[in-house]
């Protein structure tokens, strides 16, 4: 019977690890478990992956709750779906990975070349979760923070900076930001048989139809009707 077995990251040179990625914990055990890679063996569980899944779990939540208390502070205005859009983002497997490559996680793990796309970023962000619960346990949230909150605050920013929410979010936060109400969304036409129906909607703020859009589905058409009111917003004077 197959089962998941890791492949050990030491190669003789004490300390390679933690200098590539400027984490040293005091139990060097946690950084052994946490840059263990699945591989396809034979075999029984292998205890070391399923220490790193432990990790894993626990990085987990406290990448979450360092996004979640950052955002938090820094956008005092913002409601609570702008918050959780962007905290979604920032903790996403693609967010992770690309933290993960900055930090130097493939160099710690020598990744084969081979590596699907999709499989080599699962494992980065896998990793990088694991660090974040190793970095907990030696030396409590501080010293996750201390590692992995900078890069954390940066991927904010640069969420935040290229426009990461969706055209719905957008713009309530746009309209509520500036005193008007919450955007309504109004279907004025669905056309076409079920399978292949195309739906009109039209939103409104403070009962003035701001954009119209179309799309096969009536979320589609009102994340269409939020970018031409968007669009037409980013025109006014």
């Amino acid at each position: 019977m197959s089962a998941l077995s890791s492949r050990r990251v030491s190669d003789g040179r004490p300390g390679r690890a933690e200098a590539l990625l400027g984490l040293r914990l005091r139990d060097p055990e946690l950084l052994r478990q946490a840059l263990a890679v699945p591989a396809a063996r034979s075999g029984g569980a292998d205890p070391l992956l399923q220490a790193k899944e432990r990790l894993e779990y626990l990085g987990d939540v406290i990448v979450a709750f360092l996004v979640t208390d950052h955002v938090f502070r820094t956008l005092p205005t913002s409601p609570e779906g702008v918050l959780s859009a962007l905290r979604a983002a920032a903790v996403s497997a693609p967010s992770l990975a690309a933290i993960a490559e900055a930090v130097g996680v493939p160099e710690a793990l020598r990744l084969p070349p081979q590596r699907s796309e999709r499989g080599r970023t699962r494992l980065l962000a896998a990793t990088l979760e694991a660090l974040v619960g190793a970095a907990y346990c030696d030396g409590g949230l501080d010293a996750a923070n201390d590692w992995i909150g900078q890069h954390l605050v940066d991927t904010v920013a640069d969420l935040n900076a290229h426009g990461y929410l969706p055209p719905k979010t957008r713009l309530q936060e746009s309209t509520q930001r500036d005193g008007h109400g919450t955007p309504h969304y109004r279907v004025v036409a669905a056309r076409g048989a079920a399978h292949e129906r195309t739906y009109e909607v039209e939103v409104l703020v403070d009962d003035r139809v701001l954009g119209h859009g179309r799309g096969h589905s009536r979320r589609a058409a009102e994340q269409a009707a939020a970018e031409e009111a968007l669009a037409r917003q980013g025109t006014q004077p």
